[in-house]
């Protein structure tokens, strides 16, 4: 996903003390994933820009408060509370489109808009939220069913008690009068003494997405005193309101001083009946057996992955990335009014984007969640029966984000052919993904491509770059966007439709795509020895910064810099290793990058540079990588990611890490690293078989392999296939001080064999 502009210094140091801070476990019990998982970690808008409220995995609302100055996701913990919204998608950059529906609990005189509240004694967990708001005299309390949310708010005795709900809310990370988001249509009405229907129509985000979300709402006690209001204007006793393009609009309700309030909100996407249904998951049931109910499908999602030993802190901040690994996508099966597939098709907003997900998040869920990444495949198949084409980002009903990387549902359908994943129709994906590498972007797009490849690299095998950056003497920029780095993606996408094609028996596509990913080497440059942008008519373009990480869209390298994407060759690391002159050379590269400050953690091109060392027989020297990376760009504060969370990506890559192992993604193949835990126990999905890592003496000494096993034999290579491991497997490894002469001598496999 691509993260926001860099901020400025004073926001550069604000994020350095927000980082700085580091929460408090609020439970004592350190073997209960539950009370591990902290849903306020990486909640700054530059450290995760994640939201702290309650949710499930996968689930329409996202219950969550709502501060000033936010990021995408709302929220920002420096800043106080607007008030308590139900749709929320966190750990993107952009702009922010979602944050619809928000209430907000006031006491004293009726004042409107309310005022921002400071807010204290925090406490989040999965599944409920709560906070206290001293100057409003309240206590609120959040938890959700998977289409419903339920507050409730206890109130002090010396005030009234009152409930706000802007029905008009968006969630704005932008500027006033350039918002990030717009109300096109809101409307409400009292259909009893405590029931109120009414639906929001939003235009937001990057895409200008457009979505309609109806509501029931439902207070557990008959008000006082009820009202409207549209804009500056307030209604007392007016009991329904229709607004066009409000900048806010919604309706109030009045309970006894000291009451505690309760409110039930159904929420859809479809219509009032629909979000009527949606709150019946909810009927019969307390608040509290609610968010006891919310715990437990929790502590069912934490049973994937049991980990043991390390730091109490390293146990927290694992539990923590793999409650925020199924956030997303959000699943909205039958209730999709532009859908009409039934509820045996998975349906789901918020792929967002493949970019991402593709290297870490989808290789976990093919491992732990199977069917879950079989149900996001389905529907990317369905888009493209819909749509003529796959997407590689799907938010709202709409193919999204057009300007990263390459057609990296390549990739995803690849990872799960090659690990037999099954549960899809292969040649149908077959069909999606040759269609993706033969025929160009339809609208001829020369900078944004919604749909397919530019046409310049089915033509050239290259996209061209010329200047790199900004403009140039006559005020021209580059005709198309990121040609380096997007000819790198094409490249390796366009490796993983080979093997889809070689495991079908396509034998001649097979070749062709194999050949093909290599021709990206036209723009590595001999005398540079990095890869270089190349015009239309092959000239190389001028020289650049090779550590500018330029953000604009018409630079030859897409969020990340020519250092970064120097190593993106992740089917072919050895032909890329004779090309910088053999292991030694290629080793001192790597030094260099990572001694010289251009490794970037905080975004996904470098993600797998750390990993890479294996490929040159130098597994001690990924392990000093990663430890050092997982001890610095990680913690437990506000700012816990490197960078943008990017829906479950940046969480994905510190579970794998930790654990000891690291999946090339779109290949069967897994890079052996070094694990922080004595013992991780995977469960393979529902097959009742697991996966076993047991490292008895690993400590931060002891992170260096000295010799390991593979379900009892020896095991003397720093990577395994997934069929290794695909029906169960235990993996000893024996830790040590100091590096060994293990995993040297073999390999992983690459398009250029090995000497």
């Amino acid at each position: 996903m691509p993260s926001l502009p860099f901020p400025s210094r004073c926001v550069s140091l604000l994020a350095t003390i927000v980082a700085g801070t580091v929460f408090s476990a609020h439970a004592a019990n350190s073997d209960d994933p539950l009370a591990l998982a902290d849903p306020r970690v990486g909640t700054a808008v530059y450290g995760g820009a994640m939201y702290p409220g309650a949710a499930l995995p996968g689930s329409m609302v996202k219950l969550s408060p709502q501060t000033t100055k936010p990021s995408t996701a709302g929220y920002n913990p420096t800043e106080p509370i607007l008030g308590f919204g139900h749709a929320h998608i966190g750990g993107t950059g952009g702009d922010a489109f979602a944050g619809q529906l928000r209430v907000r609990p006031q006491s004293g005189p009726l004042v409107f808009p309310a005022k921002p509240a400071a807010k204290a004694d925090e406490i989040a967990s999965p599944g409920y939220y709560s906070v206290s708001l001293p100057a409003e005299n309240v206590r609120a309390e959040l938890t959700v069913v998977p289409r419903a949310g339920l507050h409730r708010y206890t109130f002090s005795p010396d005030a009234p008690a009152r409930i706000l709900f802007d029905v008009a809310s968006t969630t704005n990370n932008r500027t006033p009068e350039k918002p990030a988001g717009r109300c096109v249509a809101a409307s409400a009405r009292f259909v009893s003494p405590t029931v109120v229907e009414g639906s929001t129509r939003t235009i937001a985000g990057n895409s200008r997405f457009d979505s309609t979300v109806y509501f029931v709402a439902v207070f557990d006690q008959t008000p006082t005193a009820r009202g409207t209001w549209i804009d500056s204007t307030i209604q007392p006793d007016v009991l329904e309101f229709s607004a066009e393009n409000p900048a806010t609009a919604g309706f109030y309700a009045e309970f006894a001083p000291g009451a505690t309030v309760g409110l039930r909100v159904g929420f859809s996407y479809t219509s009032p009946e629909h979000a009527r249904r949606n709150l019946e998951a909810a009927a019969g049931l307390t608040f509290d057996q609610i968010r006891e109910r919310a715990a437990d499908t929790w502590r069912d999602h934490f049973a994937n992955i049991t980990v043991e030993g390390g730091t109490e802190a390293q146990r927290r901040q694992f539990y923590t990335a793999l409650y925020h690994t199924v956030l997303t996508p959000t699943d909205v099966t039958g209730d999709n009014a532009n859908w009409t597939a039934d509820d045996k098709q998975r349906v789901f907003w918020d792929v967002y984007t493949l970019w991402d997900t593709f290297r870490t998040a989808g290789p976990l869920l093919t491992l732990i969640e199977p069917q879950r990444q079989r149900d996001i495949i389905n529907h990317l198949l369905a888009i493209y029966q819909k749509d003529g084409w796959l997407p590689d980002a799907w938010t709202y009903n709409k193919i999204g984000i057009p300007f990263q990387g390459g057609t990296h549902a390549d990739n995803v359908i690849a990872d799960a052919v090659v690990k037999n994943l099954g549960g899809f129709d292969v040649n149908l994906a077959y069909e999606a993904i040759r269609k993706n590498a033969t025929v160009p972007n339809p609208a001829n797009s020369k900078i944004f491509p919604l749909r397919g490849r530019l046409a310049p690299y089915l033509e050239i095998g290259y996209v061209p770059a010329v200047i790199y950056t900004g403009k140039d003497a006559e005020g021209r920029g580059n005709d198309y966007s990121a040609g380096v780095s997007r000819t790198l993606e094409y490249a390796y996408n366009d490796f993983a439709i080979s093997q889809v094609a070689a495991a079908l028996g396509r034998d001649d596509d097979a070749k062709t795509f194999r050949e093909r990913s290599l021709a990206v080497y036209q723009l590595f440059h001999p005398e540079k020895q990095f890869f270089w942008g190349k015009n239309e008519a092959g000239e190389w373009m001028p020289d650049h910064d090779l550590g500018d990480r330029h953000m604009g869209w018409n630079s030859a390298f897409y969020e990340g810099t020519a250092w970064q994407y120097r190593f993106s060759m992740p089917h072919d690391v050895q032909g890329l290793i004779n090309r910088l002159g053999g292991e030694e050379a290629f080793l001192a590269a790597m030094d260099a990058y990572f001694e010289g400050g251009h490794h970037w953690q905080g975004n996904e091109p470098g993600f797998l540079n750390p990993w890479l060392h294996v490929y040159a027989g130098r597994p001690d020297k990924t392990a000093d990588r990663v430890h050092a990376i997982l001890a610095k760009d990680f913690n437990l504060g506000p700012s816990g990611y490197p960078g943008d969370e990017d829906v479950g990506t940046m969480s994905a890559y510190y579970i794998f890490a930790s654990m000891g192992f690291f999946p090339n993604a779109a290949q069967d193949i897994y890079l052996i690293g070094s694990p922080i835990f004595t013992r991780s126990v995977l469960q393979l999905g529902d097959s009742g078989k697991s996966l076993v890592i047991s490292a008895p003496k690993a400590s931060p000494e002891n992170k260096y392999v000295q010799s390991l096993t593979l379900n009892g034999k020896s095991w003397n290579q720093a990577w395994f296939r997934h069929a290794d491991i695909a029906d169960g497997a235990e993996l000893v490894f024996e830790m040590g001080p100091k590096p060994s002469a293990w995993g040297t001598k073999v390999r992983p496999p690459s398009l250029t064999p090995a000497p």
